[in-house]
């Protein structure tokens, strides 16, 4: 899913007032976190760096199918949260929440941790 994508469907499904940049700047720092919390701690990891994504709308996005679901669950979260609409908010949040801890597992079982040694017998 591209940044654009991901927009144009948030607010195909959740309609609102906010503009695009802000909704680039919400994918860039949840992009940013994923990295700095999840991706930092594997050394097999290969994103180390997230791309401007206000200079480049149709960059994709790191977390790829069927996980990325999360970007629309969080840019929902985030028009719902400052529309201090409080039954979407809690309702995104959950669904991410949910999705987010599948796709940590997920990405656990198939990294392996910095400075951790491989046994093998």
């Amino acid at each position: 899913m591209t940044v654009t994508q991901a927009i144009v469907e948030a607010d195909r499904l959740y309609p609102n007032s906010f503009t695009d940049e802000e909704k680039i700047g919400w994918l860039q720092r949840m992009d940013e976190g994923i990295i700095a919390s999840l991706y930092s701690l594997y050394e097999d990891s290969v994103h180390q760096t997230v791309p401007d994504y206000m200079e480049n709308t149709e960059a994709s996005l790191l977390i790829g199918s069927p996980y990325d679901l999360l970007y629309l669950y969080e840019l929902e979260a985030k028009m719902a949260y400052w529309n201090r609409d409080t039954e979407s908010y809690n309702r995104a949040a959950a669904m991410y929440n949910q999705l987010y801890q599948t796709y940590e597992r997920e990405f656990h079982r198939k990294h392996h941790p910095v400075g951790k040694r491989r046994f093998f017998f």
